[in-house]
């Protein structure tokens, strides 16, 4: 008659019958590594405790890597503000503000337990954001909910008091996968990412179908106990992947969205080393698992229709929300500050990304749907051009995210009374390159 041990294996499903090969498979050093984050996630004042320290290292590291967006001085990608009526803050209170965030980041990561300071950061942070919309990035969104969520918890903690974060990393990690399902990140923005270790576009372009299924995946296998370490093996996949893309060893890019990867795939191992289920709709109902689930389950679905922006969707950076400017022909350049002048097309375009990348360590993504925080960026330009009314800004977009349609809209960027439209069009993607599109509106020639 078979044992005990081997009756339990017996009942044991596919998922718990890998798992137990993969433990048998790694090096003991590692298990000892992951039983001290097992053992300190097992508590949950540590874990809270934890993911403050980690939400607040991460959101030092963003604010500094990203310092030149916080201030409004002589900026060339000029702020674009969510609500334009409202005016410029004093430039000294901007200045205070940003520092306060970050010296109440750092007493929170000295301080832990001192969670009612997180009350105090979302609301300055929303402040700033309000000013120009490439502060609202998701990032930081989601810094400030890991804040605000430890703020609201009692003293005497239980595991159930970490819900909130999960269902948080959960929705974020299926929101972004699903919404990479589109042309644009499948053959164009994917074989670019990957190319510094995988250099094979054509196979990149293949493999780009896998990865929107992995990170929706991840975010799927959270949910459900008995898959958790699958998703988490996966999220430490995708950090890797991720950090050799864009990290010192690839691109070298972006440094502002370096941070906010540590953090969401440091949070699928720790939150989810226990085995606790997650669908007590009774549980759903109290106020911060219900706020979570609908800022980061719920929410989310409104991207689709075009009636939020890139970042509290989660669209990103993957959906061809693409803007550039294109300066008049022989126009002197030579103001164009680090890497810029590299990144200038044959004909005098310079993407907002490649700016906003160069400048500000981060993408150019829309915290509000439509081209105006584009426009307003570039506009910035204006009073450094001798061909002012030679400029044009291109903005593009796919008619929705699984389009290969691309609507595209060409504005006289240095009117003096605001951004004219010049023209329209409609054009379809190229499958082969997945960026043929922009730019094909046929506008005036600018002026010699």
């Amino acid at each position: 008659m078979p044992g005990k041990h081997a009756q339990i294996r017996d009942r044991q499903g596919l998922p718990e019958r890998l798992h137990a090969h993969l433990r048998e498979a790694v090096p003991p050093e590692l298990l000892t590594l992951v039983a001290a984050i097992e053992k300190q996630a097992s508590d949950p004042a540590k874990l809270i405790n934890l993911s403050i320290r980690v939400a607040a290292l991460c959101t030092i590291a963003t604010l500094v890597v990203s310092h030149a967006l916080w201030f409004q001085d002589n900026r060339l990608y000029a702020p674009a503000p969510v609500f334009a009526a409202l005016g410029e803050l004093p430039h000294g209170l901007n200045a205070f503000l940003y520092g306060l965030m970050l010296i109440l980041s750092g007493v929170l990561f000295i301080f832990s337990e001192r969670r009612k300071i997180g009350f105090i950061l979302p609301p300055v942070f929303l402040l700033l954001a309000t000013q120009d919309q490439l502060r609202g990035q998701f990032s930081l969104y989601m810094f400030m909910f890991n804040f605000l969520v430890a703020a609201c918890l009692p003293k005497k903690l239980k595991d159930k008091h970490a819900d909130p974060l999960r269902y948080m990393i959960i929705g974020v990690y299926f929101w972004a996968g699903l919404y990479k399902i589109n042309r644009y990140f499948i053959y164009a923005l994917f074989p670019w990412f990957i190319a510094p270790w995988f250099p094979f576009h054509g196979l990149a372009q293949m493999l780009g179908w896998t990865a929107p299924l992995v990170e929706s995946a991840i975010g799927l296998c959270l949910f459900f106990p008995r898959t958790r370490w699958i998703g988490q093996l996966l999220a430490c996949l995708m950090l890797l992947v991720v950090i050799l893309s864009i990290g010192p060893f690839g691109h070298n890019q972006v440094m502002g969205v370096w941070p906010i990867n540590f953090y969401i795939d440091g949070m699928a191992v720790l939150l989810f080393m226990g085995g606790r289920p997650l669908w007590a709709v009774k549980d759903w109902k109290k106020p911060l698992p219900a706020l979570s689930i609908f800022l980061f389950a719920l929410l989310p679905a409104a991207g689709g229709l075009e009636l939020i922006g890139h970042h509290p969707s989660f669209k990103l950076y993957c959906c061809a929300g693409h803007g550039e400017i294109q300066f008049a022909k022989g126009e002197d350049l030579s103001f164009l500050p680090g890497p810029l002048p590299r990144r200038l097309s044959a004909d005098n375009r310079l993407s907002a990304s490649s700016i906003t990348g160069a400048l500000f360590e981060i993408g150019a993504s829309p915290l509000v749907p439509g081209d105006q925080a584009f426009l307003d960026g570039m506009r910035g330009f204006c009073p450094y051009l001798k061909k002012p009314q030679g400029a044009l800004a291109r903005v593009g977009d796919l008619a929705h995210f699984w389009s290969d349609e691309i609507d595209e809209r060409v504005y006289a960027i240095c009117d003096p009374a605001g951004p004219r439209l010049v023209c329209s069009t409609k054009d379809t993607m190229e499958p082969e390159t997945g960026l043929v599109g922009i730019g094909a509106c046929k506008a005036p020639p600018p002026p010699e």
